[in-house]
């Protein structure tokens, strides 16, 4: 009963990053035909700045997520200090924050080379605003973070879902009447106390709680948020501050060009995300009942399932990048950028095999290790792509994603961490399709290129993971209940 309530929450996890995931593909090409490339890269650095801010909030999701998955916090007073708490911090955070983009917005600016003075102007204004709306984006997570805890991440993710949909939708609306960065800016402050107003109306709807300070309680929280801010800071570093640092060094419009191919990934990534942030609750209440035993097989069949899904997506998107971007995009830019783009894939696969490692040890609590990890692991790949972006250009810039590889440290020590040592064979056999099969067909594609290749790996591959899913019992089993459920739930 309790691993359905998790493969339920993992289900509508899917169904809603699907439709993020389709939209997503509708509205790019749409958003840089009507944005043009300069305002499209200035768009996506601004967009950057903002998700880059987000590490101000010192991992208050997830904090929530923690202690309000807790067995003794299940109660309206218990739900209560863990919401006022996480508010008080986050707004303190929000508005530290606010002043720090504030202050350093000439920085942004007169290291970014804008051809228009009017865009200049509007660049200046935007960032502004966007510091404003920092404070009730910051407040929202909280709320995001309680309903996660409660396996409402379909609930949640619906609200996110339509924050980006009326945000682009918004943006090519706008600049089909003017493109004007301030006007952007101040759609996206509107929206994001419309976000907090969802997520506060959704919680008081579903659950019940009383606003009440417990010092104690914020002390721990703080305490938790500490390595939880520096893995936040590496996290949003990663995936955010280098399109910047790509338009500071290269120019806007190959950031906004590089900020395509990194959302192609990191959306693979959040794919994972979606079936594997259940371990952060399903991981702390294990490790809370020393139940070892049980989360140990849970990691591995989680890994091994992650692993096949990566290694087909992986496979797929990378035999077939020049035919998807000539249909999304244009035919042009598929002869730019295919290969930019199948590195990325592959870098990014490596880094969707660390998901379950590294939610289940955020979940027992080891941020500690999480996050010294990950910073470290971002400052090599920041220094890396300041190096290679500066000689190399484009290439460069995606080069230096391959440090990122070093996040397999995650997988190692939680074998350690839960079986005392390293089974190499096991992990091997977890993780080692998606480990290998990218690279491996990358150079295969590369060397002997021609839709002989591609159609003949399509076919093989189609038939090895057929004959494994198959064969596997366990997931026939788990698909049978879970399309009888929805069955049922729909008659």
């Amino acid at each position: 009963m309790i691993v359905n309530k998790y493969l339920n929450a993992v289900s509508s996890n899917l169904i809603i990053f699907g439709v993020n995931i389709v939209f997503f593909l509708l509205i790019t090409p749409i958003a840089m035909g009507v944005l043009g490339e300069e305002f499209y890269g200035l768009w996506a650095i601004l967009h950057a700045i903002v998700q880059f801010a987000g590490i101000g909030t010192a991992g208050i999701s997830s904090i929530v997520n923690k202690f309000a998955s807790e067995a003794n916090i299940n109660s309206p007073e218990g739900h209560g200090k863990v919401i006022t708490s996480g508010m008080i911090i986050v707004f303190i955070l929000s508005i530290i924050t606010a002043l720090i983009l504030i202050s350093i917005k000439p920085i942004i600016i007169n290291n970014i080379e804008i051809s228009s003075t009017l865009y200049r102007t509007q660049f200046d204004s935007a960032i502004l605003l966007t510091a404003i709306s920092l404070i009730p984006l910051f407040l929202s997570r909280v709320f995001q973070g309680f309903l996660f805890s409660k396996l409402q991440h379909n609930l949640a993710k619906q609200i996110e879902l339509y924050h980006q949909i009326a945000l682009w939708g918004g943006i090519v609306i706008l600049s089909i009447w003017q493109k004007n960065l301030i006007l952007i800016g101040l759609w996206s402050l509107f929206l994001t106390f419309f976000v907090l107003a969802a997520y506060v109306i959704s919680v008081r709807r579903n659950f019940e709680y009383h606003h009440k300070i417990d010092k104690t309680l914020i002390r721990n929280m703080l305490n938790f948020s500490g390595y939880l801010f520096v893995e936040q800071l590496s996290i949003t570093m990663f995936q955010q501050l280098d399109v910047v640092i790509v338009g500071m060094i290269i120019n806007p419009s190959i950031a906004g060009i590089y900020s395509v191919g990194t959302s192609i990934g990191v959306r693979l990534s959040s794919l994972i995300g979606q079936i594997t942030e259940v371990m952060i609750p399903y991981a702390s209440l294990k490790d809370s009942l020393n139940d070892r035993e049980k989360l140990y097989k849970t990691f591995r069949k989680l890994s091994y399932y992650v692993s096949l899904l990566v290694a087909l997506i992986g496979v797929a998107a990378i035999i077939w990048m020049n035919e998807l971007l000539t249909l999304w995009i244009s035919a042009d830019y598929a002869q730019k950028y295919t290969m930019f783009y199948q590195i990325l894939i592959i870098a990014y696969s490596f880094i969707s095999l660390t998901r379950p490692a590294h939610q289940t040890l955020t979940g027992m609590g080891k941020v500690k290790i999480t996050s010294i990890t990950y910073f470290i692991t971002t400052i090599f790949m920041f220094g890396t792509l300041y190096l290679l972006a500066a000689r190399l250009g484009f290439l460069g810039a995606v080069l230096s994603k391959g440090v990122m590889f070093l996040l397999g440290f995650y997988i190692i020590h939680t074998y350690q961490i839960l079986q005392e040592k390293v089974i190499w064979k096991d992990s091997l056999k977890d993780i080692g399709l998606g480990l290998f099969l990218p690279s491996v067909i990358f150079l295969i594609v590369f060397l002997i290129p021609g839709i002989f290749t591609k159609i003949s790996l399509s076919v093989l591959f189609i038939a090895i993971f057929s004959i494994i899913l198959i064969k596997d019992q366990w997931i026939i089993k788990e698909l049978q209940n879970f399309f009888k459920s929805r069955s049922t739930h729909l008659s």
